[in-house]
């Protein structure tokens, strides 16, 4: 079972939802209050493992202090929604770098993406990049290289060129992505709510209205 955590001011609420066709649990409210934040906080978290909850959509950078239930990340729905994102980004250039610790089947997906919008892909993915690189080649073939990147997509190292996208595991501290629904009249969804929907195949049609890139530091 999935859970979604949105703290906001009131009384903290748990109750079961729907959307999409998927059932999740819902906890809403403020779970810093009281004269023992912590306290509350953790009674809150067992009751949401108690209705069965496992995973869950949770405030960014505070995933840790709902244990034992476990983070569901933006970074898989980012990267389901990247050609929305560089639209939304509209980098100027005709190179783009991918970076990452490892050449794994999400940098191959991105590689992929981003070698049928640039004319040149330079890569700096670690252990796997070689084959990378002629799996590019035989499937679309690509010849890595070029020259300043105009958009820099990082799984982990610190982008150094153009703007940067992150598909990190932080990537909500680090890039505010807002979205829409095709329909203008329905409230925009939250990015935890759709997170829950990508895991769930669940997501539906969905618009990347604005990437904003937040001051955190490296």
């Amino acid at each position: 079972m999935l859970g979604y955590v949105h703290l906001t001011a009131g009384r903290p609420v748990l109750e079961r939802r729907a959307a999409a066709g998927m059932t999740y649990w819902a906890l809403e409210g403020d779970l810093d209050g009281g004269l023992f934040p912590g306290r509350r906080l953790r009674r809150w978290t067992r009751r949401l493992a108690e209705c069965g909850v496992s995973h869950a959509a949770l405030p960014p950078g505070r995933e840790a202090e709902f244990a034992p239930i476990r983070p569901v990340l933006p970074d898989g729905l980012r990267l389901a929604l990247l050609p929305q994102l560089l639209d939304a980004l509209a980098p100027a250039g005709d190179t783009a770098l991918l970076l990452a610790d490892c050449a794994d089947s999400r940098a191959l997906l991105a590689a992929q993406v981003l070698a049928r919008r640039f004319r040149h892909l330079r890569l700096e993915t670690g252990a796997g990049q070689e084959a990378l690189e002629r799996q590019l080649l035989r499937q679309l073939g690509l010849t890595t290289g070029g020259g300043p990147a105009a958009v820099t997509v990082t799984f982990g190292p610190p982008p150094r060129e153009g703007l940067p996208l992150y598909l990190t595991p932080d990537c909500a501290l680090r890039q505010e992505v807002r979205y829409a629904w095709p329909d203008p009249s329905q409230a925009p969804p939250p990015e935890g709510l759709l997170s829950l929907l990508h895991r769930a195949c669940r997501l539906p049609e969905i618009c990347v209205k604005s990437v904003e890139t937040l001051d955190i530091g490296p």
